[in-house]
C-alpha cells in the first residue's frame, strides 16, 4: 500500500543544542510559509517509521518531516530546493508489511 508524505499543517522546530531559543518551542505554521524542501533520502531507499526524509528552513528553524510508516520510498514528487507547503504530497513510502 502507497502512504503519502503530506506536509502537515504545524511543525515543531528542531532543537539545535547550544542554540537554545523560545521560537523553538513554537511550532510553524506552513500555510503561512513557503518551504524549501531538502530532501535526506532517495527514491528506492528503505525507510523506518520515523526516520527524517526531508527538512526545511523557515525563519532561520529547521523542520523535519519523518517517515509515517515502514517501508521503500517509492516516489518523491518535489525534488531537492523545490517550493513547497501545506497539504503537498512531497512523496509515497510503499509500506512494509
Amino acid at each position: 500500500m502507497l502512504v503519502p508524505i503530506v506536509v502537515p499543517r504545524e511543525l515543531m522546530p528542531c532543537k539545535i543544542p547550544g542554540f537554545e531559543c523560545e521560537c523553538q518551542n513554537r511550532p510553524v505554521d506552513t500555510a503561512a510559509e513557503s518551504l524549501m524542501v531538502f530532501w535526506n533520502a532517495e527514491e528506492g531507499d528503505l525507510v523506518e517509521e520515523g526516520d527524517t526524509l526531508c527538512s526545511f528552513e523557515v525563519q532561520k528553524r529547521v523542520l523535519e518531516i519523518h517517515a509515517p510508516c515502514t517501508g521503500i520510498l517509492r516516489e518523491i514528487c518535489y525534488e531537492d530546493e523545490s517550493i513547497v507547503g501545506y497539504q503537498d504530497i512531497l512523496g509515497y513510502i510503499l509500506r512494509q508489511e
